[in-house]
């Protein structure tokens, strides 16, 4: 499968102050051998990742506000969850409302952040050569009474 080239680099806040962020290589810090989302999973005391309920890694409880910031100048350019409160922001405009949808509201706090990536390869049935890929982001939040709010940029 060819690399995949990031159209958004995620930075994360988190309740100390420290910043977490993504570069284009895509590498985790702290273990050269991981994607950079690795210091943003929650980790056991063995230090593997947790998965939850469906099987995706859960996030640490400390992070405060997550963006996804376009590389190649795309509008808007940033989007955030703000995680104390579950509210959206595209370019540092809050929205409550997608194509006049309201967006939902927490249950309960503390919310954990949703994001992952979904890609898609396109195959050749004939040869199996890949003729085009796409990639979605998906982004958000989810309360302790199983509520949830996710974006998906494409």
């Amino acid at each position: 499968m060819p690399a995949l080239v990031l159209r958004y680099l995620f930075r994360a806040v988190l309740a100390n102050g420290q910043v977490v962020r993504q570069t284009p290589k895509d590498v985790c810090p702290t273990d050269p051998k991981r994607t950079a989302f690795w210091d943003l999973c929650w980790k056991d005391n063995n230090g593997n990742g947790v998965p939850s309920d469906t099987g995706l890694l859960m996030c640490r409880l400390d992070i405060v506000t997550f963006e996804l910031k376009a590389v190649n100048g795309q509008t808007p350019s940033k989007y955030l969850v703000d995680l104390r409160d579950g509210h959206f922001e595209f370019d540092n405009t809050r929205i409550d409302a997608i194509d006049d949808k309201p967006l939902l509201k927490p249950f309960a706090l503390p919310l954990m952040l949703v994001y992952f990536r979904r890609r898609r390869e396109h195959m050749n049935a004939v040869s199996g050569a890949v003729i085009g890929s796409e990639c979605e982001y998906h982004f958000g939040w989810k309360d302790p009474k199983r509520g949830s709010q996710t974006l998906i940029l494409t």
